[in-house]
């Protein structure tokens, strides 16, 4: 007769084998009063009207994306919150986490995966209507690149990634990266600090404060295009100012 031990042991190896040795589904989690009172604490009724950068990008008309917040000081050897707030348009089945990227890019990647307030209420548990309040601790290394830093966030299937596919949630036409990223901001990480671009998408150019003024020459004769200014049409120039309003 074999050893009980080693009955125990077959037996164990055997009802993994057959579970593909998953963890136990999302929705079954039993939390804690605190953890229920946590989660209750990040799904809201409406956004705030204190969110500091508003947006309004969709993701496959499943969950939009009404902005986020930044809190803390970007910078090397510290530490910042970001908060984003998703607006649920529809239920979104299966195992998906919501990514954030941290990255100088070209140089240095660092991901921030994750379920959903702090793993505690997973994407798939979200419902419809919900406001969910979804903040990602961001601790930089004191050797992170100097210059500029992208965080960039989307939902990828966690599911389809362990058997080896890539699929994420689509970004709004115009609004994403051809990877399905979103770009949230630009941050100058050893430059002084401080958002650099934002939104999502492209960097944002900011105007001049003042209107730029241009010195124009007008020609009384249409001078001879020869590489040589000893023409007269050159000689005769006359100048003028016209100011851009």
């Amino acid at each position: 007769a074999l050893p009980i031990c080693f009955v125990l042991a077959t037996a164990t190896l055997a009802a993994l084998t057959a579970s593909g040795c998953r963890r136990p589904a999302a929705q079954n989690i039993v939390l804690t009063k605190d953890q229920e009172q946590t989660i209750a604490e990040h799904v809201l009724a409406a956004p705030p009207a204190t969110i500091q950068h508003k947006l309004e990008v969709k993701f496959e008309d499943k969950i939009t994306l009404l902005g986020y917040d930044i809190s803390g000081e970007p910078k090397k050897g510290a530490a910042f919150d970001v908060t984003m707030y998703w607006r649920v348009n529809e239920p979104v089945p299966g195992d998906w986490k919501v990514f954030v990227h941290f990255e100088a890019p070209g140089k240095r990647r660092q991901p921030f995966d994750h379920y959903g307030v702090g793993g505690l209420y997973p994407v798939q548990n979200w419902k419809k209507g919900e406001i969910v309040k979804d903040t990602v601790h961001i601790e930089v290394p004191g050797d992170w690149p100097d210059g500029p830093t992208q965080i960039l966030v989307g939902f990828f299937d966690w599911g389809a990634l362990t058997k080896g596919q890539d699929r994420r949630l689509k970004v709004e036409a115009g609004k994403g990266l051809p990877d399905d990223r979103l770009l949230l901001t630009t941050l100058n990480i050893g430059g002084g600090g401080g958002e650099a671009a934002r939104p999502g998408g492209a960097a944002q150019a900011r105007m001049p404060s003042t209107p730029a003024v241009y010195e124009v020459l007008r020609a009384s004769e249409a001078p001879r295009i020869d590489g040589k200014t000893d023409d007269a049409a050159w000689q005769n120039l006359r100048a003028a100012c016209i100011h851009d309003a």
